[in-house]
C-alpha cells in the first residue's frame, strides 16, 4: 500500500492517500515533523523518482512537494530529518542534502561530497552519517570530514550526554563509532 496512517488513539487508525502516487513499488522511507504540525516525508520509489510530500495538519492529509524540493524530488532520498529549525534530506543526488528553515517552501542544496544518510544538529553543530565517512559543519554549507570508515558506512548518528554516536558498519563488522 502507498500512504500513510494516523491515529489520535493508537487503537483506530486511518489511511491516508498520497497524491501523484499511483505506481506500484513506493513506500514512505522517512517521516520528519517539526512539533507544530508539519511533516514532510521521503517516499523510495523502486523504478523511477523519489518523491517528497507535505502535510501541515499533523499528517491528515497531504500534498506532493517534490517540485519544490527540485532535484532531490529526482534521487534517492535515504531520510529527512528536522533539527535545529530545519528540514533536512539525506541521499544521494550529487552527494548532496537539501535544507528548508521555512517548512518546506523552500530548499537550499548543499554538497556534502558523499551519500548521507542521516544529518543532525546537536552541540552547535552539524553531523552528518554517510556512505564511507562522518562529516561535520556549522553551516550546512562546508563540511569536514570527521571519520573516514573503510568499506562501509555511517548510516546513523545520534547525540547522548555530550557524545555524538554513529552507527553502522564495514563489509566485517557491524559498528559504533564515538
Amino acid at each position: 500500500y502507498n500512504g500513510i496512517a494516523y491515529s489520535t488513539d493508537l487503537l483506530n487508525w486511518t489511511w491516508c492517500s498520497l497524491p501523484n502516487n499511483s505506481t506500484a513499488g513506493r513506500f514512505i522511507q522517512d517521516v520528519a515533523d517539526n512539533g507544530s504540525g508539519t511533516l514532510i516525508a521521503v517516499q523510495y520509489q523502486i523504478t523511477t523518482a523519489w518523491k517528497v510530500y507535505k502535510s501541515t495538519n499533523h499528517g491528515v492529509s497531504w500534498s506532493d512537494i517534490t517540485s519544490s524540493v527540485g532535484s532531490a524530488g529526482t534521487a534517492a532520498c535515504s531520510g529527512i530529518t528536522y533539527t535545529n529549525n530545519k528540514f533536512i534530506i539525506s541521499g544521494s543526488e550529487s552527494n548532496c542534502i537539501f535544507h528548508s528553515s521555512n517548512n518546506g517552501t523552500s530548499w537550499t542544496k548543499a554538497t556534502v561530497g558523499v551519500w548521507t544518510y542521516k544529518v543532525i544538529y546537536a552541540n552547535s553543530i552539524y553531523v552528518a552519517a554517510c556512505s564511507g565517512a562522518i562529516y561535520s559543519s556549522t553551516d550546512l554549507s562546508s563540511w569536514t570530514l570527521r571519520q573516514t570508515i573503510t568499506s562501509g558506512y555511517a548510516y546513523d548518528v545520534v547525540y547522548e550526554n555530550g557524545t555524538f554516536v554513529a552507527f553502522g558498519g564495514t563489509s566485517a563488522n557491524r559498528a559504533i563509532w564515538t
